[in-house]
């Protein structure tokens, strides 16, 4: 039987305005291109995703004259990608790109950038219906080498920026904070070492506190992880020493309830773990735990995520026999349970571990796994109670050349992948959507 044209197009019609609508899969969508550069590499990236779903990339492109530019380009768990905006660019080399972005969907950017002599932070903030502002310095006096600054930003549209600055022959970390009602606050050095200081990190609070950590050199030269806490009025708490243990890399995230998770690698005796302590704006840091009840042998680089009022998940790579592995776990208000493995049946070594977590306590991670000279990119949820599932190659690099990676998930589990990888002789940068609904 057949139908006339006209027929088609009239029940067409019924059916739209009946409001039946194509709807999209869940689980992993296509990869889609982030940049659309003909010429150098994106290195670099950034990725912040608030639990609305709603997130920013921001990247470093290098070009094959030398310039460079910071890119940034809102993105979407729906899809409903922005358009890529240029944020800074000379041939000084802008650089150390970082982003982070509120439940409101305003944002802030940073990066280093110089004239050749000298370098400074600059900032520039998002809003979510206005697209970004003027750029500005933020770091205050310029110095000849900065790097790796990281930015958080509250609801109430506060900012804090932390950083590395070079000065008497070593690296120190800087912090400075933003209030609308007040503006910035001065610059002010956060460590206390005399050997040097590096990797900061930061988070700010829905009361405009601020947390910052790091790892600086003792006076034995061995690495201790640091902490220090404070508001945008320009009052600041002692710093404090995580552990006597040596430590580096860490990593915070801030809880529901105000309070911050703090992971990092513990360099116990005679192998290593992952510290964590928790820190409640009231009563302050609690005693230094260990992820496992036993040594790990070389566990590192930890990272974490929150999910809930008071809880968070974090993952690690760890080195067992001639094996390197992603591990994560559970942190229920504060307390470690027990470690998993989130590769399964994978042969080769697995590096770059991500985390993220729904408000459930579904999680997801993500890790490069390495063999031989080849690099591809894979993740795995991990439901609420459950076991970890079969993990799931993310790019489509036909030679496995995956560079770097980040990760964002939502509240209600569905997540954003980036990723850099190399093809036809440059460094192209890829996202990735997870639905749930």
């Amino acid at each position: 039987m057949s139908f006339p044209t006209h027929a088609l197009v009239f029940l067409l019609m019924l059916l739209t305005l009946g409001g039946c609508t194509d709807v999209a899969p869940t689980g992993w969508q296509a990869a889609e291109r982030v940049e659309f550069s003909f010429e150098g590499d994106a290195r670099g990236a950034r990725l912040a995703l608030n639990r609305q779903g709603r997130g920013m990339v921001v990247w470093e492109q290098r070009t094959g004259s030398g310039q460079g530019r910071i890119h940034a380009r809102a993105v979407a768990i729906d899809g409903a990608h922005g358009t890529i905006a240029t944020l800074g660019e000379g041939s000084n080399s802008p650089n150390f790109p970082d982003v982070a972005i509120n439940n409101l969907g305003h944002g802030v950017a940073v990066w280093t950038q110089g004239d050749g002599r000298h370098a400074q932070v600059w900032a520039r903030t998002f809003h979510a219906n206005d697209g970004w502002g003027q750029g500005q310095p933020v770091s205050g006096a310029a110095g000849p080498l900065l790097a790796r600054p990281r930015a958080a930003i509250n609801d109430a549209g506060e900012l804090a920026v932390v950083w590395m600055q070079f000065g008497a022959g070593t690296y120190r970390v800087f912090g400075r904070h933003f209030s609308p009602d007040r503006g910035w606050s001065a610059a002010v050095r956060l460590d206390q070492s005399p050997h040097g200081a590096a990797l900061p990190q930061v988070s700010l609070d829905a009361q405009g506190r601020w947390m910052s950590t790091w790892h600086q050199h003792g006076p034995a030269h061995t690495l201790e992880v640091w902490a220090q806490q404070g508001d945008t009025t320009g009052a600041r708490a002692q710093p404090v020493q995580m552990s006597k243990d040596p430590g580096a890399l860490p990593a915070l995230a801030l809880l529901g309830d105000g309070s911050t998770a703090l992971v990092w690698q513990r360099n116990t005796s005679p192998a290593g773990t992952v510290g964590l302590n928790r820190f409640h704006p009231e009563v302050g840091w609690g005693e230094p735990l260990s992820v496992t009840d036993t040594d790990i042998a070389l566990a590192h680089e930890p990272a974490v995520a929150a999910w809930g009022a008071q809880h968070a998940v974090t993952a690690w790579m760890q080195t067992r026999a001639d094996r390197i592995e992603v591990w994560a776990t559970h942190l229920l208000d504060g307390r470690p349970g027990t470690p998993q493995p989130l590769q399964r049946g994978q042969q080769g070594a697995q590096r770059q571990a991500r985390i993220g977590a729904a408000d459930n306590g579904t999680a997801m991670g993500m890790w490069t796994l390495q063999a031989g000279n080849a690099r591809s990119l894979w993740a795995t949820v991990w439901p609420a109670g459950g076991t970890p599932g079969l993990p799931q190659r993310l790019d489509h690099s036909e030679t496995g050349t995956v560079v770097e990676s980040t990760l964002g998930v939502d509240a209600d589990g569905q997540a954003l992948a980036v990723w850099t990888q190399g093809e036809e002789g440059r460094t192209r940068l890829w996202v990735r959507r997870m639905r749930t609904r």
